[in-house]
Order: structure tokens, then C-alpha cells, then sequence
């Protein structure tokens, strides 16, 4: 299908270059702050800040996550997610049928990490990534790891939620 952009507001060469220093997770923990700091009514320099920190993420080289260890990096891409997520909804607007709801998060995208992911590629095949998998074989039981189920849960509770305040605040 149809892919949307969403964070080539800037040109590469015109984005701030996250801190080398920074570590990859922190700088996703400041995006979802950011994003849940925004009100209906915050002005245009609040907007355009948190618009160009999603642009920057087009810097954000994967290289970057090479020292992160693995909870670091589970904490950026949740926080990376959510954060897009919330930069989707505002950018966007919330699906209202049935229809958007289901191409919302497959077509949504974001330029980082050197690729091109779509929301549902962040759920399904990075955070998710060794579950995916084993979706995909024909013995696959739930049984076979509770704990990644569990994040699946918490991941579909956390993302619906944050869509259903979102909706909220904007009174749709």
C-alpha cells in the first residue's frame, strides 16, 4: 500500500544531529515526554520543536544502538513507537472507521536508524522481532514464550490507550 512520511519535514542536512554522547534511548525518552507534553492548545514553537526532534530521528544513525544494552535498546524502540505514534495522531488525526484503524499503522512511516519503518514494522518486527517469527511457523504455541506474549499485551494496551487519550484531548 500507500506509505506516509512522516518526518521529512526537514532536509537531512538541515536536522540537529543528535549528541554523540546521548545515549539512542534517552533521546526516545525525550521524544515521548515531549509528545504527552503537548496540549490542543500548545503554540507554534512547542509543535514545531517536537516536529523537528521526529526529523532529527532521520540522523539517528543504527550504529548508535551498537553499544546500548538490550534493555536500553528494548527502551528506545518502545519509547520510539509510542512517541511516533503520538506524532502520527497529531499529524494525521485519529482513524475514525474501522477501514482507517487497520491501514493507520501499516502506512504511517518514519525515516531513522538508515531505513524506513512503518509504525506496524516497529510493533511487529523490531519490538516484536522474535515473536514475528514464530507467528509466522505453523507449530507456533502460545506457550512457547509467556513473557514475549506478555510485552505483546502490554505494547497493544499501552498503544490503544495513548490513541484513546490522544482522541481524547483533541475531542474527537
Amino acid at each position: 500500500g500507500d506509505r506516509l512520511l512522516l518526518n521529512g519535514r526537514r532536509l537531512l542536512f538541515d536536522v540537529e544531529r543528535p549528541r554523540p554522547a546521548q545515549p539512542p534511548w534517552e533521546l526516545s525518552l525525550a521524544l515521548l515526554r515531549r509528545a504527552f507534553a503537548l496540549t490542543p492548545d500548545a503554540d507554534d514553537l512547542e509543535m514545531s520543536t517536537f516536529f523537528d526532534q521526529t526529523a532529527a530521528l532521520r540522523a539517528l544513525p543504527l550504529a548508535a544502538l551498537d553499544a546500548a544494552a538490550p534493555r536500553e535498546a528494548l527502551a528506545f524502540f518502545l519509547n520510539l513507537a509510542h512517541a511516533l505514534l503520538q506524532h502520527a495522531l497529531l499529524v494525521v488525526g485519529a482513524p475514525k472507521k474501522p477501514a482507517e484503524v487497520a491501514a493507520f499503522a501499516p502506512s504511517v512511516s518514519y525515516d531513522t536508524l538508515g531505513d524506513v519503518f512503518s509504525l506496524n514494522e516497529l510493533a511487529a518486527c523490531v519490538v516484536r522481532g522474535a515473536l514475528s517469527a514464530r507467528l509466522a511457523a505453523d507449530d507456533f504455541s502460545p506457550r512457547d514464550d509467556r513473557s514475549t506474549l506478555a510485552l505483546l499485551a502490554v505494547l497493544c494496551l499501552a498503544t490503544y490507550a495513548a490513541a484513546a487519550l490522544r482522541a481524547d484531548l483533541v475531542g474527537l
